[in-house]
């Protein structure tokens, strides 16, 4: 029987989000493996992994809050916002944290932000950064996201290093490059480690080299249950009828009027069953973990 489950990886720098999904992949020697939220090549964290049938969940999990902490060069544009990038442009102006803390309340919030040319949005059915790499010009629409917190760790003449937590979609490098900018200056993204993923915390992470040498055990504790990791859920206790049906496919009469627009997971004795996304007292999918 198939095993489905998360992995909490640290991602390492230098390794794109696609190689450790094919790394695990490797590794485990399983069927399916996907990832919840790209992390750029030079940034390293929480990288949530999910194996076999866990990957029903990704855009859920995906879809959570965000933490980071950023570093932010000081003095030079560069066309990917980030330290592999070409310098554009050089700032002599070096900000005060007496102007970060001005203008900071402005980047809080629900506000617009273009994302970076460099990235993997498509434009015509490519990704943008392969675009950007031909020596096309790109341009990206602004979209909204929402930054919640950000906290100035220090500040000095060469670089500035930031707490920040905020929504799915919010890019890092357009807030170094946008905040720069805002304050006279130039900035890109020298250093970028992502602490959290919603229930996926940085001192909870595993390394590669330790999943390769925990999966050699039968009872290695790496695994991590996808009721966990859908976190402050609702769950529902049901029977072994009900589970019975469920993996037939067959429709099942539960007690969800009391849910709004929430996910409630079916659980029989700790073991997800399935997970009911309901949008105004009505199931509106049903992702089973049943065969």
């Amino acid at each position: 029987m198939e095993d489905h489950f998360w992995l909490n990886i640290d991602k390492t720098k230098g390794y794109s989000s696609a190689k450790v999904v094919s790394i695990v992949k490797r590794i485990l020697k399983v069927k399916k493996v996907g990832h919840a939220g790209t992390l750029d090549p030079i940034a390293t964290g929480v990288l949530p992994i999910a194996i076999n049938k866990a990957t029903k969940v990704i855009d859920y999990v995906q879809a959570e809050e965000k933490e980071y902490y950023a570093e932010i060069k000081w003095g030079e544009k560069r066309d990917s916002d980030d330290i592999e990038g070409k310098i554009k442009s050089f700032a002599i102006k070096r900000p005060s944290n007496l102007e970060i803390f001005s203008i900071i309340s402005s980047f809080l919030g629900q506000i617009e932000q273009t994302p970076p040319e460099f990235s993997a949005i498509k434009v015509d059915g490519k990704r943008s950064y392969k675009l950007a790499r031909s020596g096309e010009k790109v341009i990206l629409k602004s979209r909204l996201i929402r930054i919640k917190e950000i906290r100035l760790i220090f500040n000095n003449d060469k670089k500035v290093g930031f707490f920040i937590r905020c929504s799915k979609g919010t890019y890092i490098r357009s807030f170094a490059r946008d905040l720069a900018e805002k304050l006279g200056s130039f900035g890109y993204i020298s250093n970028l480690r992502r602490l959290k993923v919603g229930n996926f915390r940085c001192h909870e992470t595993i390394s590669l080299d330790k999943l390769k040498i925990l999966s050699r055990f039968k009872n290695a504790n790496f695994k991590l249950k996808t009721v966990d990791v859908l976190g402050s859920r609702s769950n529902l206790e049901i029977e072994d009828d009900v589970v019975s049906k469920l993996s037939y496919g067959q429709k099942v009469a539960l007690p969800i009027n009391s849910y709004q627009n929430q996910l409630v997971n079916l659980v029989r004795s700790g073991k997800l069953i399935a997970v009911l996304d309901i949008k105004d007292s009505e199931v509106s999918k049903i992702i089973r973990f049943v065969n």
